[in-house]
């Protein structure tokens, strides 16, 4: 059986032609950011979403709940409505779009985006292709505010596969609550508006869950940048001053990306705009790799296995001055899956931590996270606040210990042993 080979980003074609556009003293930061993106499949991004809105799905008790797409607001197509708003606005304004009014949130986009479409496909393994066919109580996100209100629906359920600065899934949601029946409906707490997202930037994460048209956000895994990439800050600064030396004067704004947010994240279908400028490049000269916020179809076959190698959990070790540690992890004393278990509790007692701070610290989906801090707090080593207890405190100790490695320095032979004397 052939086995299947993992492409770094910068043993792509496309990624070797893209480090010669700088200077040889600049080419090992310029392989350090490659090699760091996250690259996922769409695969991964249906199967994530949908670990996600099933996991939730039971906490709604069996309420209506529509699911929607979040959507740029450049492409949702308001001609119609612009019309039948005649003398309130000209074609020419801009429009403070309204869900329902300005636009249906499941009606045809005049441009139908890689990253949108795709989750419109899960849409329909949930809801069924058309609205009124629905099985059961998730509903299509054609539906009318009507028929919302004849099916009693509780919930708005807006999910896209990325949120990198946060403001696009924040203008989407503002549509709904511009909505005076949506308002009203929130305020006397009959209907709740949450985003399922597949990855989250921390920057992302943090606007969303700080903004008042969303009330609650549920993330899959954790999107890297640069404010969480497991570099030092010698190579941070490195990696900052390479993507403004290397992008032009005109989009020096966009050197690091939308609001200068730093994204890491892509995939295979879509490439937010919030990653820096000197991968999305595609000027004259200039030795493209996602040229006009698109992946090539070379470079997406190659990247088809790739997958980033897992966190140093050693190094986040010593983020958390865990010194002692970090040597027990590189000692191979703990087992893998305590690990990630005992790095938790050495972040938790080193500094406050919400749980999407620590699943980006580790680089774990949010599961896996949640799993963890239910183990520490059954075992009494985190309490409910996420603070560190006393037990945790001397079982922290104990993991300490284990960096003091005694050995025999005892060596195999490979030479079979035949006895020489006989008893």
């Amino acid at each position: 059986m052939t086995s299947v080979q993992s492409v770094r980003p910068s043993d792509t074609e496309r990624g070797r032609a893209w480090l010669k556009n700088f200077a040889t003293t600049d080419r090992y930061h310029a392989q350090l950011l490659l090699d760091t993106l996250q690259v996922k499949s769409p695969s991964e991004v249906f199967h994530g979403l949908k670990e996600s809105i099933e996991a939730i799905t039971p906490t709604f008790g069996g309420s209506a709940c529509a699911l929607i797409p979040v959507l740029s607001l450049d492409d949702i197509d308001s001609t119609v409505a612009i019309k039948d708003l005649g003398a309130r606005t000209s074609s020419r304004e801009p429009v403070s779009h309204v869900a329902y009014v300005t636009f249906n949130p499941g009606a045809p986009l005049l441009a139908t985006p890689g990253s949108e479409a795709a989750v419109g496909t899960l849409v329909r393994d949930f809801t069924g292709s058309q609205p009124g066919r629905e099985r059961g109580q998730w509903l299509h996100p054609g539906n009318q505010l009507e028929t919302l209100a004849t099916r009693r629906c509780e919930v708005l359920v807006l999910i896209t596969d990325y949120i990198g600065s946060g403001q696009q899934v924040i203008e989407f949601a503002a549509t709904f609550t511009r909505n005076a029946r949506i308002r009203s409906w929130r305020s006397f707490a009959r209907l709740e508006i949450i985003v399922v997202a597949y990855a989250a930037s921390s920057a992302g994460r943090k606007a969303v869950q700080a903004c008042k048209h969303v009330d609650a956000l549920f993330v899959n895994l954790p999107a890297s940048s640069f404010s969480d990439a497991a570099w030092t800050q010698e190579e941070r600064e490195a990696i900052e001053a390479l993507c403004l030396s290397y992008t032009p004067r005109k989009q020096q704004k966009e050197a690091l990306g939308y609001g200068a947010s730093a994204g890491l994240f892509f995939t295979h279908t879509a490439v937010p705009n919030n990653l820096p400028f000197i991968l999305r490049r595609s000027t004259k000269g200039w030795h493209a790799l996602l040229p006009g916020r698109k992946v090539p179809a070379d470079l997406a076959k190659e990247l088809s296995y790739y997958a980033r190698p897992p966190r140093d959990l050693a190094s986040a070790a010593r983020s958390a001055n865990q010194a002692r540690l970090a040597r027990a992890i590189d000692s191979g004393r703990l087992t893998t899956s305590a690990d990630a278990i005992v790095i938790t509790l050495a972040l938790i007692a080193y500094s406050r931590h919400t749980r999407a701070a620590l699943a980006h610290q580790l680089a774990l989906p949010d599961a896996q996270v949640a799993a963890i801090i239910q183990f520490l707090q059954d075992a009494d080593f985190v309490d409910a606040g996420l603070s560190i207890t006393a037990r945790g405190r001397v079982e922290l100790r104990h993991a300490r210990r284990l960096d003091r490695v005694a050995t025999a320095r005892l060596r195999g032979q490979t030479e079979a042993y035949y006895p020489l004397v006989l008893r």
